[in-house]
């Protein structure tokens, strides 16, 4: 075995591939040990006290190549932690250009892995709205004085606290981020991943984050999404096919499949018998003419009892950004694909049912909602991600389909002194209700 020939014309950051057995076995032995020697100081502290809250600062989903550079595989630290940091500098916002900048994915990331995420919230109230609303509490708040805003957040977390303690994120789609895909060919598998993810934020449709153990327990969801999950292995290609052939939707994405988990190519697609229509680009000069193409259609296909998509890509709206070290899909690359309206309605179709919520407004309106079973209520939180220039100036119409028929609806928000109740009608398990225009942040709490 060889030694790289790495130099200064030719770094191991700029690696766009990594298939070198070698190479890969010592970024997943980096990321062990990390992982152990995190868990290892979690027991030693639990063992003393379960009491004491374990927490480290990995930084959330940023668009880096955090195994390779970092030896950081989220999936694997934050089982040690019940919170964690991301100093990451991506203040929420709508973009001139077009693209609408969020901490939603850190957010996600904290939820798959029952924690809570630590970020500076104190700069905007549109900050602290989009924590309280993806991560269920304030964050940062600053230190003394807090600014005026904060105040406010504070006495409305303090006067609501009841709706945000113990919720479940609601959610019928399931978008996976496969390790090794991102891993070992991060220019290509991570803008999949950030492109689908920024469509279905703006687009409205509620969505998990799922990592690759989590494809053995499917079935809370009615569509998985591969974003070029190119390394799959044999046992995460059977979970795939049982979610599928049990009534599950799959939607998938370029180069889903196409490799095991070693970016070893296979024969056969490990989707061949779920999806129509894939073929593989054999270089990257080929990924780029494709993706340019205007011309490629979603393929539909009926598989048992589910349905199934593919999707031959998700094209950047614009040109592409120069990509740099380690190839970073930073913010710059946060914009809707091209084709972002075949994408969600190839989701409607394989999820061969309505979403959980259904919500009309402008593009920069963002939603997450949030279910309290025990008590029997719905949370609905609605984001201006535009609040930085001015409010909603229309009603918002909601509509979701909660378990039962809905008896109430409670409207709140920092922004106003008191609650109101909402108006609401119910046809079977759908009600229906309008928001009043939204400043920054409401919040409708549904019962039944």
């Amino acid at each position: 075995m060889n030694p790289p020939q790495w130099n200064a014309s030719n770094p191991p950051q700029r690696m766009q591939i990594i298939f070198d057995p070698a190479i890969q076995e010592w970024i997943d032995f980096r990321c062990e040990v990390m992982a152990r020697a995190l868990r290892q100081m979690a027991e030693y502290i639990h063992g003393m006290n379960p009491e004491v809250l374990v927490e480290c600062n990995p930084h959330g989903i940023t668009g880096g190549n955090r195994a390779w550079e970092a030896a950081i595989d989220h999936a694997r630290v934050l089982k040690s932690t019940q919170a964690f940091w991301t100093e990451e500098p991506n203040p929420p916002g709508l973009m001139p250009d077009g693209r609408m900048i969020s901490k939603i994915r850190s957010y996600k990331l904290a939820r798959a892995y029952r924690n809570i995420l630590l970020a500076y919230t104190s700069g905007h109230p549109l900050e602290t709205a989009e924590c309280l609303a993806f991560n269920q509490t304030l964050g940062y708040g600053g230190i003394d004085p807090l600014r005026p805003h904060m105040l406010d957040y504070i006495a409305f977390y303090r006067r609501t606290r009841e709706y945000f303690t113990e919720s479940v994120d609601v959610a019928s789609v399931a978008l996976l981020r496969s390790y090794a895909s991102i891993t070992y060919h991060h220019s290509a598998a991570q803008l999949s991943a950030v492109l689908a993810e920024q469509a279905l934020i703006q687009a409205r449709v509620p969505f998990d984050l799922v990592f690759d153990e989590h494809l053995a327990g499917l079935s809370k969801y009615r569509v998985l999404v591969l974003p070029d999950s190119e390394c799959l292995s044999d046992s995460q290609l059977a979970a795939i096919r049982r979610f599928v052939e049990k009534g599950g939707g799959l939607l998938a994405i370029g180069q889903a499949g196409l490799y095991d988990e070693w970016r070893r190519l296979r024969v056969r697609s490990g989707l061949q018998e779920l999806v129509d229509g894939q073929k593989q680009a054999r270089g990257y000069e080929e990924r780029v003419e494709r993706q340019a193409a205007a011309n490629e259609a979603p393929v539909r296909k009926q598989v048992g009892n589910g349905r199934s998509v593919y999707l031959p890509s998700l094209r950047f709206d614009g040109q592409l950004p120069e990509m740099g070290s380690y190839f970073h899909i930073d913010n710059r690359f946060w914009k809707r694909p091209a084709n972002w309206k075949e994408f969600v309605d190839s989701i409607q179709w394989v999820a061969n049912a309505g979403m959980p919520v259904e919500v009309t407004g402008p593009e920069y309106l963002v939603v997450n909602v949030v279910s309290q079973s025990e008590r029997n209520r719905w949370i609905i939180h609605l984001v201006n991600y535009n609040a930085r220039k001015a409010p909603i100036s229309d009603p918002v119409s909601v509509k979701c389909r909660v378990p039962s028929k809905a008896r109430s609806v409670e409207l709140y928000s920092p922004d106003e002194k008191d609650s109101r109740v909402l108006d609401v009608n119910n046809a079977g398990r759908a009600a229906s209700f309008a928001v009043p225009p939204v400043k920054v942040y409401s919040m409708a709490v549904v019962n039944w």
